[in-house]
């Protein structure tokens, strides 16, 4: 066959697969993929020809219609299909189908290609080019649903974390309410220790053994509530601290749910376009398919501030959450024991109030005793000093006589005195009624001094009554009005405090 001959076959034939493609299209299922052809061999869909091995070669560019110099017949790979290379263009089944028709013409053999042969094989080429192309598609359907699958099982592994996380941390919350209650206690235990110590000085110190302890008690309970501030404070740190990485893992996980949500809608859109009339009927010139090789970022997918890692925000939230539930049980295991061991001298106080109480009731009422007695004493020397002075009274008298008939005597002439027998017995009464009136005074001064002495011994026992009955007052308001304001949550089991209230 002739050249001349040869372009108006294949004009004629040109025009002929143009309308096959045209009826092709509509029954065999073709696709967007089709452009997935450009720059891609096709061993598979070239037959082969025994007769003839052609292998077309970078290093002999080809010429339409060319002579035999532009090919080069490679005897050894004659068992080989031939490779046919296109340049990167949209592809298109029309075409597709002119390059092979002029493929196969500028590799015309006049005894074996004839037109309606390269027609029956662009046919085929195109055939199998759209089922190729279909069952990729079919497959990145399927891969789309299948990550839609595993995007939503993700977000519902994220929906129930975030869940248990909303219950771990509402837990967490609850007991810093609770840490929050039991700092005001504390501080009200404080208050009272501080009023109790301001009462206690009020005391009269006396008996250093008694006071001493009383004192020791209400310092080691003052050292204890500051050790049950400080703990409730430390903890009230640490909780706050884990609710703010609770925040976070929250935070992360609700970007990773909408990111995932998003993703969910995309991917669902993307595998409803292969089935999809409006996109399947379009061709890839007027899609405008660009190559993504060396173009910059410009989907949210490419953006590093778009990229969650949700196996690292799973494993965060776990670790936040177990970290959570320990805290938990250290406040309260530690709460308890902080209680436990402010009740514990709130009680010691108190029993060291109660006996300083009782050797103050059993003080006063020994030394009420002694004041009876002493009161007896007293009027019984009030008794002895009267009867003395009556004694007196009555030995003046005749003393006064005696002395007064003495100097009346003595105003007499002076006479013998050998035989006045009545002034021998006046000098005789004087001498005796000098001593009994010398004896009563000195009793009377004895017994005075024994009064003065019972009034000594008196007054200082009414003086330890007072400072009894003033202790044993300091130390009754301090247990039963001052300690009465003690919190009365703080016990041996624990804080038993409201669990719905706000922190300041």
């Amino acid at each position: 066959m002739s050249p001349i001959l040869l372009a108006s076959s294949l004009l004629g034939t040109h025009l002929m697969c143009h309308r096959v493609c045209v009826l092709e299209s509509k029954a065999v299922r073709k696709v967007d993929s089709i452009a997935l052809l450009r720059d891609v061999p096709f061993p598979s869909m070239v037959p082969w020809f025994p007769s003839r091995a052609l292998n077309h070669t970078p290093d002999c560019p080809s010429k339409p219609f060319g002579g035999s110099s532009d090919f080069r017949v490679d005897r050894k790979r004659a068992s080989m299909p031939p490779t046919i290379a296109f340049p990167a263009t949209p592809v298109t089944p029309l075409l597709l189908l002119l390059r092979l028709v002029s493929s196969f013409a500028m590799h015309a053999n006049p005894q074996h290609d004839d037109p309606s042969e390269v027609l029956r094989l662009a046919r085929l080429c195109v055939r199998e080019a759209n089922q190729k192309a279909a069952r990729m598609q079919n497959q990145t359907t399927h891969q789309l649903v299948q990550r839609v699958k595993d995007l939503k099982y993700w977000s519902q592994e994220i929906e129930r974390e975030l869940q248990e996380l909303k219950a771990d941390n509402e837990e967490l919350q609850r007991y810093y309410r609770r840490l929050a209650k039991c700092a005001q206690t504390t501080v009200a235990a404080g208050e009272c220790n501080e009023t109790c110590v301001g009462a206690q000085r009020k005391r009269i110190h006396v008996v250093e053994s008694l006071n001493s302890r009383v004192d020791a008690s209400l310092e080691k309970e003052k050292s204890a509530i500051g050790e049950a501030a400080k703990q409730i404070h430390d903890f009230k740190a640490i909780v706050e601290r884990q609710l703010e990485v609770n925040t976070v893992a929250k935070n992360h996980l609700l970007r990773d749910f909408t990111l995932k949500q998003e993703a969910i809608t995309v991917d669902h859109k993307s595998a409803a376009m292969g089935v999809d009339e409006k996109y399947r009927l379009e061709t890839p010139e007027g899609r405008h398919l660009d190559v993504r090789e060396g173009v910059p970022l410009q989907r949210m997918s490419e953006l590093d501030e778009w990229i969650e890692n949700t196996a690292r925000n799973l494993n965060a939230t776990a670790k936040a959450r177990a970290n959570s539930r320990k805290i938990v049980q250290k406040v309260v295991h530690s709460t308890r024991e902080v209680a436990q061991m402010m009740r514990t001298e709130a009680n010691t106080v108190e029993a060291a109030l109660k006996d300083s109480l009782k050797t103050w009731q059993d003080w006063r009422d020994g030394l009420r005793a002694k004041l009876g007695a002493k009161e007896k004493e007293k009027k019984t020397a009030d008794t002895a000093i009267g009867e003395i002075q009556m004694a007196l009274r009555q030995r003046r008298e005749p003393l006064e006589i005696a002395l007064k008939r003495q100097s009346q005597r003595g105003l007499r002439p002076g006479i013998e005195l050998c035989n006045d027998r009545a002034q021998h017995a006046l000098q005789a009464e004087l001498v005796n009624l000098k001593a009994t009136v010398v004896t009563l005074e000195g009793q009377l001064e004895k017994a005075r001094e024994s009064r003065r002495k019972l009034e000594e011994d008196r007054g200082r026992l009414e003086r330890k009554m007072h400072i009894c009955e003033h202790n044993f007052a300091v130390d009754y308001e301090v247990l039963r009005r001052i300690r009465a304001t003690y919190p009365q949550e703080i016990q041996s089991s624990g804080f038993l405090v409201v669990e719905k209230l706000n922190p300041k």
